[in-house]
């Protein structure tokens, strides 16, 4: 492949001053061809300027391109004007310059996409060089801050000094920051990353207010322990007082004055009696409510040692191995032998057999009861521990109050069992999930 025209016109010229040159050597001896030896050299000099002239404009012309391409200047047509007599070059040209233009359209499209994304994004994002120029401040981020024109850091330290201090002057690393904004006090998430473009290095903050956020499941909590305590309280409350009344109504006149001795039959009394039964009863359910909720508000000291799990969870076995005799459910374990797990040991053994009691309590009614219990190490060193049984699940309308504490529904469950799971977990660092399934239950633990 050549660039046609501009091969035809440099070898068209070099042949031109071959031949003048040829000539001009043929005359340089001839005495009475001095006039022609002159036209011959004028001409060979001209041709020879107009050779460098020619190549001159081609490079000028190349290096115009490559000017353009590096300015992003792509509004020129390589196949029409001067540049088409380049022939391939030309079509090679324009197809860079198409292939650039595709590529901006493609970079704008997406900077318009993300940009939308940073603007609509319900996080505050700021970003500056390290001169102090911002590059990017979202407007959430604006409205968190209440700075709607902080464009410039002098005037963002001015506006918000308790940001500028705790956040952007600071160098630790910091997650959740109080800031004071005015009148107002805001609890924020806080992201810090720097990263390099170029030559120039970019901090980058992103942030969450989420003080609303506590608030709103501070008040949720609060509300379903109210809602939790009120019930447990009025069960025992409702009947205490209907049965003291019933007895005072039993020993009373009219509810004045009391009855004499002689006046009490032996079915009333046995009435008395077996109401005060019922009273007291009632009020030692309370009490044991009260003292479980005090368990759960007690502070656990955890006693953290590594041991076997598959060791652990044979006790477990050992310890239901006559209910499950009795109910005939197959109990299977999947855990490796070398298996080691750094936590609590009797408090993991308690919720575990928690967890196993529940189970068998689902698959009461079932001819073809199954529980299993599953363990494995994740590549980051993490434990997981899946237990799953066969038996009824958990209605989809119960599921998010399951962990909730006191809340149980089984008719005479105390709900403390998956709360106090729960909080241990939590006391591990660690988590515990309940995963939906139409045959089984399955509640997976990670530490």
């Amino acid at each position: 492949m050549g660039f046609s025209k501009f091969n035809k016109n440099i070898v068209l010229q070099i042949l031109l001053i071959v031949i003048s040159a040829s000539a001009f050597a043929f005359l340089i001896n001839v005495e009475d061809k001095i006039m022609a030896r002159i036209i011959l050299s004028a001409l060979l000099m001209l041709q020879t300027y107009l050779l460098i002239k020619y190549i001159n404009k081609v490079n000028r012309d190349i290096a115009l391109f490559f000017l353009r391409v590096q300015e992003k200047d792509t509004g020129v047509n390589y196949k029409s004007g001067n540049v088409k007599n380049y022939g391939d070059l030309s079509f090679s040209f324009d197809f860079i310059i198409k292939e650039i233009q595709n590529a901006k359209i493609e970079s704008e499209q997406k900077s318009h996409y993300l940009h939308s994304i940073v603007n609509h994004t319900k996080i505050g994002i700021i970003a500056y060089d390290d001169d102090g120029r911002f590059e990017l401040f979202n407007p959430e981020a604006a409205k968190i801050l209440q700075c709607s024109k902080c464009h410039l850091m002098d005037t963002f330290r001015e506006e918000c000094p308790d940001f500028y201090k705790k956040v952007i002057h600071s160098n630790d690393d910091i997650t959740l920051v109080t800031i004071r904004l005015s009148d107002t006090i805001l609890k924020l998430s806080i992201k810090k990353k720097a990263i390099s473009i170029g030559s120039k290095r970019i901090n980058i903050i992103s942030f969450l207010n989420i003080y609303d956020e506590l608030d709103h499941h501070e008040f949720e909590s609060w509300r379903k322990l109210i809602k939790i305590l009120n019930h447990e309280i009025m069960n025992s409350m409702t009947p205490i007082t209907s049965l003291s009344r019933t007895i005072k109504k039993s020993i009373s006149r009219d509810g004045k004055e009391l009855k004499s001795g002689s006046e009490l039959t032996h079915e009333v009394i046995s009435d008395i009696s077996l109401n005060s039964e019922v009273i007291e009863d009632r009020a030692k359910s309370l009490i044991n409510f009260i003292e479980v909720y005090q368990s759960i508000n007690n502070p656990v000291e955890l006693k953290m040692s590594d041991f076997n799990l598959q060791a652990l969870v044979k006790r477990v076995e050992k310890f239901f191995m006559p209910v499950f005799e009795i109910k005939q459910i197959r109990f299977k374990i999947k855990i490796s032998e070398d298996l080691i797990l750094n936590a609590d040991e009797s408090l993991v053994e308690q919720m575990i057999i928690n967890l196993i009691k529940n189970s068998v309590e689902a698959i009461e009614n079932s001819t073809d009861g199954k529980i299993s219990i599953t363990a494995w190490e994740f590549e980051n060193g993490k434990i997981g521990l899946k237990i799953k049984d066969n038996g009824k699940g958990i209605p989809e309308s119960e599921v998010d109050k399951i962990f909730a504490p006191f809340y149980s529904t089984k008719e005479n469950g105390s709900g403390i069992g998956l709360s106090l799971a729960k909080h241990l977990m939590y006391l591990h660092n660690g988590s515990i999930h309940y995963t939906p399934d139409d045959a089984h239950t399955i509640f997976v633990m990670k530490f």
